[in-house]
């Protein structure tokens, strides 16, 4: 009997001894030769949030990291509805605002919610022109003009605003460059990587065990290992977000006026929502580091661009934008993309996204143009007995 207790404590301790080292072994390759697919946890809290018709929101009551290198890790707060916060929450406000757009006026680049461009504009209302305005931030991070007009529809279902300002373009140009397919002027790709094949599989009446990967990984580094080098060795056809990279001389412009046009429907459709609830809707097409103001830009700052795909994006953005200018429109249209003297070194965070400084000049730039607007607003209150004093 004791022997063969002896027995089976020396099999359980070899086989514990096996299973260590083959942990040890497993981790040891994937740090050398894998180290892009070793298991990583997932975050606690899913800062994109499936959407079944937005694609995604960002999660309410949430502290949300935007990374700043030179100066370390700030945070966008997002308040019970999921837009990040402006510090104003006036009781009987005169004009109530509602600015859309993507994470540059989300805030991605801003030190913290009250140097948004939004918060800026709440601020510079209140306290240069007089006037007791509040501001919502519907921005989101990778929002193009389709998410800002379901999301603007859906916002205007049950809240009332004055004035919709727009400040956005950039996103559409970006994802009209990347996916040049027409389906993905509407919903972003994710979506249909993941979100799609999910719902199909379940319509087929597919067995589906999710997460079963990355469980089994986070629990074994030899699991983790040989899900890496299956993965490796299946072959599977390009996901469908996948940056398209066309050939050296490629004709990368051809869906630049098919997407414009959509672009410049999508804006139409908030002009008539926010005509619609009483309010009135203007577009800002918004500067960025790599568009130039109107028929400014030449080939030759394209050529300085590092690789070839840079080139063609730069080239690509351009024009784009000088097809929304050309566009005919039936709203109000501010391009805004000439704000920045040439030295653009303070005012941008990276590729779109603002510092501080470059927030405060474009909220400075957005407040003398709607300026008009909110003189009207305040008169037609005033007519009606509607305003707040």
């Amino acid at each position: 009997m004791r022997k063969r207790l002896v027995r089976i404590a020396a099999l359980v301790v070899i086989n514990v001894a096996f299973i260590a080292l083959l942990e040890i072994a497993s981790y040891s390759i994937l740090a050398k030769f894998r180290p892009k697919h070793r298991y990583r946890p997932p975050l606690k809290r899913v800062e994109n949030q499936f959407h079944p018709y937005l694609g995604h929101i960002h999660p309410p009551n949430a502290r949300i990291q935007t990374n700043r290198p030179s100066t370390g890790p700030t945070f966008i707060e997002t308040d019970t509805e999921g837009n990040s916060k402006t510090p104003l929450a006036l009781e009987k406000p005169q004009i109530q605002i509602a600015v859309t757009g993507g994470s540059t006026m989300f805030g991605t680049g801003s030190s913290s919610n009250d140097e948004t461009v939004p918060s800026l504009i709440e601020r510079m209302i209140n306290d240069k022109l007089g006037v007791r305005a509040e501001v919502v931030n519907l921005g989101k991070r990778g929002y193009a003009s389709f998410h800002e007009t379901v999301l603007l529809d859906r916002y205007l279902a049950s809240h009332q605003v004055d004035l919709v300002l727009a400040i956005s373009g950039f996103n559409d140009a970006h994802h009209a460059f990347n996916f040049p397919d027409i389906e993905f002027g509407f919903l972003t790709p994710e979506v249909w990587k993941e979100a799609v094949p999910l719902q199909r599989r379940a319509e087929r009446g597919d067995l589906i065990v999710l997460n079963w990967a990355d469980k089994l990984s986070s629990i074994s580094h030899t699991f983790d290992l040989l899900h890496a080098l299956a993965t490796g060795l299946r072959k599977e056809p390009p996901a469908p977000d996948k940056e398209t990279d066309p050939p050296e001389g490629a004709n990368t412009l051809q869906n630049v006026p098919e997407r414009v046009r959509l672009s410049i429907v999508h804006y139409s459709m908030m002009n008539t929502l926010a005509h619609l609830r009483g309010a009135e809707f203007a577009l800002f097409l918004q500067p960025n580091s790599k568009v130039r103001p109107r028929e400014t830009f030449s080939p030759d700052e394209a050529a300085k661009e590092p690789t070839s795909r840079d080139r063609r994006r730069f080239t690509y953005y351009n024009a784009y934008f000088e097809g929304i200018r050309a566009a005919d429109k039936e709203f109000i249209f501010h391009d805004i993309t000439g704000i920045f003297p040439p030295e653009t070194a303070p005012f941008y965070y990276d590729l779109a996204h603002y510092t501080d400084r470059g927030a405060a000049v474009v909220a400075e730039s957005v407040v003398d143009r709607i300026k008009p607007l909110i003189d009207k607003k305040l008169h037609e209150k005033s007519q009606t007995g509607d305003a707040h004093r």
